[in-house]
């Protein structure tokens, strides 16, 4: 079992981020043992973390995201089939598709922004050959 603090620093994010999901219900109560009641995470509990970091990784919404899970691990549950999983999965899909569509259209925008963006890398790169002088920029270009 890991206090909050080894549990943050294991995960990559902070001991307030842990807190404030726990705060926002995105994760269960952690136990709590010892003398000050302090919180503790089993590894069962930080795979749960990694998936939610994940999903917000993507650019998820924690709204979303605490929707997305409010069930729980449903690939724990699934294989079992004693439960009807077809709600939370028909949620899950929504959440998803919604999700992918609303990514798709961020890449839009990106591959916009990016070309705009070629086009001033080579018009002021023309402008200095143009000149008859070079580039002396801090970093290379990218352009595939």
């Amino acid at each position: 079992m890991l206090t909050v603090g080894e549990a943050a620093e294991r995960l990559g994010i902070t001991a307030y981020t842990l807190r404030y999901y726990e705060k926002i219900r995105l994760l269960p109560e952690p136990a709590r043992r010892g003398p000050g009641k302090a919180r503790l995470y089993s590894e069962e509990d930080l795979r749960f973390i990694r998936f939610l970091l994940s999903l917000k990784d993507t650019g998820m919404s924690l709204a979303h995201i605490a929707i997305f899970v409010k069930d729980g691990c449903l690939l724990d549950r699934a294989p079992s089939g004693n439960e009807d999983l077809t709600d939370a999965v028909t949620n899950r899909l929504d959440i998803l598709q919604q999700h992918y569509t609303e990514l798709e259209a961020q890449q839009a925008k990106l591959s916009e922004i990016m070309a705009l963006t070629r086009e001033k890398i080579e018009f002021y790169s023309d402008v200095l050959i143009s000149r008859g002088e070079k580039f002396r920029g801090s970093g290379e270009q990218h352009l595939n």
